[in-house]
């Protein structure tokens, strides 16, 4: 028997290909692929602040079962100056970076469904790498356009290229040592660059390797398999050198279902969730296989898709 601690999943569908499915207790592993939690919906244009207490850039998520009220995990974006978020000196011109953030919630909440997991460990993949090998991990992706359209800058992704063999990490990002429920990663913001768009997402939201995923005589799913979703996504746009961003709370993995999907639907999400990333960054989602382990198989953004 499994005693690892596993998670209850939400699970969203397209509306074109509704759930034909049994109804049923979805389980995650954390480490393995990570929560997925609800959001409360709501559209907003917003300028960019620092991340303080109310800080309308940000999405929390709520575990969408058992009752929960509180909120698992928040993430949020910003512009700040310079890397690192210093202040540059009096007359001194400095490139602007976009933080890209994720924090915990409520306290009692986190430890309710991750346990004593680290929030950096989570989304780097390194709490999955030392569990069973497996390297799901919260992964984003950044496109900037100039004022004509053209791409603006390089291409940029805190995912670790899923090409090199044997990967310790699978995604990139950075804490300060006083702030242990914080993660973040910064990005350089293109002097030229007046339009932004960012796509957060979490590689694969099912425990199990690929070939695990079936359908029963009925055809309803199991809970095992791959299917990777998005957490988070903004738009940015920069008028008169000041940037106003807008969150797409719509975009994000929906919470509250109760049904296991059939091998299709998996499918079927992973080409929805790869096809908007591209559309809005320009990055690929690349399916990734370890026939070395019975757990390393998910996805990963890429620049290129083979």
């Amino acid at each position: 028997m499994d005693k690892r601690r596993t998670l209850d999943r939400p699970l969203t569908v397209p509306a074109d290909n509704p759930p034909t499915v049994r109804k049923a207790k979805v389980v995650l592993q954390l480490g393995v692929a990570c929560v997925t939690f609800s959001f409360t919906t709501f559209s907003a244009t917003i300028v960019m602040r620092a991340w303080a207490a109310e800080d309308p850039t940000e999405i929390p998520f709520i575990y969408p079962y058992e009752g929960d009220t509180e909120a698992v995990i928040k993430s949020s974006v910003e512009v700040r100056p310079t890397e690192g978020g210093g202040d540059p000196k009096p007359g001194e011109e400095t490139q602007p970076f976009l933080r890209v953030r994720v924090k915990k919630g409520n306290e009692a909440a986190y430890r309710k469904r991750a346990g004593q997991r680290k929030l950096l460990d989570v989304f780097n993949g390194k709490a999955g790498l030392q569990l069973n090998k497996d390297l799901d991990s919260g992964q984003f992706a950044v496109r900037w356009t100039k004022e004509d359209g053209q791409v603006a800058g390089a291409p940029f992704s805190n995912a670790v290229d899923p090409r090199i063999p044997k990967r310790t990490l699978a995604a990139r990002w950075d804490q300060e040592p006083d702030k242990p429920n914080e993660i973040y990663k910064d990005c350089p913001i293109p002097l030229e660059a007046t339009r932004v768009e960012v796509v957060l997402i979490y590689t694969d939201f099912f425990d199990g390797h690929a070939s695990q995923a079936e359908d029963d005589a009925d055809g309803h799913g199991n809970n095992r398999g791959d299917m990777p979703g998005i957490i988070g996504s903004w738009t940015g746009t920069r008028n008169e050198g000041r940037w106003v961003l807008t969150p797409h709370p719509g975009e994000i993995l929906a919470s509250g279902q109760e049904f296991f999907p059939t091998v299709g639907q998996k499918e079927a999400m992973a080409t929805s969730v790869g096809n908007l990333l591209r559309n809005r960054t320009g990055y690929y989602l690349r399916k990734r296989t370890d026939a070395d382990s019975a757990y390393n198989s998910g996805y990963d953004i890429c620049v290129e898709q083979e």
